[in-house]
């Protein structure tokens, strides 16, 4: 959440195992205290399939300096995860949030999320943004194997919420980026090698039926 936009104190919802507000706290207490709250993750997808991340700001009191989602932030006090989205993807990225963006994964709080019930959405965006200084180091759109060979090879880089959630959602390298190709292979293999071989099967039926003539 942008600095610009947090109110004084910032306060979040308290919420119990089931997701329930039961309270409100400032920012501080909840993270102190590892109280239950709610936050937002955007994974945004340019239409070369690059998806774009942002490094974090080194004054974060969280994963400062740590590449993360094109977008994230916590679920302000009254809220509904929808409406912090939205909200996030104009303070840090100066964009509405685009039309085709939708909600593809629901997260339990747990300790790899920091204690956050997290609803992620995903979004189809090849447009220019403007970043949060405050908020935002750098950023870049990278392929999803570079993605996942960085993440393998130097997985400090990244706050943990961000992995945990990128391998939950299934773009992780064991997932479903692997099973489309995967897929994509079978399916050039059959045409390639299966089909003619299919075809040539049928011929010679063909050529036995009619005594070995072809015409």
């Amino acid at each position: 959440m942008s600095s610009t936009h947090q109110r004084d104190p910032e306060l979040f919802d308290v919420v119990n195992e089931k997701d329930e507000v039961v309270a409100q706290a400032p920012r501080q207490e909840v993270h102190t205290l590892g109280l239950l709250h709610r936050a937002v993750h955007a994974f945004v997808f340019n239409h070369k399939g690059e998806v774009f991340l942002q490094q974090r700001s080194w004054t974060k009191d969280t994963a400062p300096g740590r590449w993360v989602s094109a977008c994230s932030g916590h679920v302000d006090a009254g809220e509904n995860y929808d409406t912090a989205i939205r909200r996030e993807m104009l303070e840090e990225l100066g964009i509405i949030a685009p039309d085709n963006m939708r909600c593809c994964h629901y997260e339990h709080a747990c300790r790899e999320t920091g204690n956050e019930f997290v609803k992620l959405y995903l979004a189809d965006y090849s447009g220019e943004f403007k970043l949060d200084p405050e908020e935002i180091i750098d950023g870049k759109w990278i392929s999803t194997e570079d993605l996942n060979r960085w993440i393998s090879e130097r997985p400090r880089d990244f706050a943990w919420s961000f992995t945990h959630l990128w391998a939950r959602s299934g773009f992780n390298s064991n997932s479903k980026v692997r099973k489309a190709k995967t897929l994509i292979v079978e399916l050039s293999e059959w045409f390639f090698y299966v089909m003619p071989m299919l075809d040539h099967c049928r011929k010679n039926r063909v050529w036995h039926e009619t005594g070995g003539d072809s015409a």
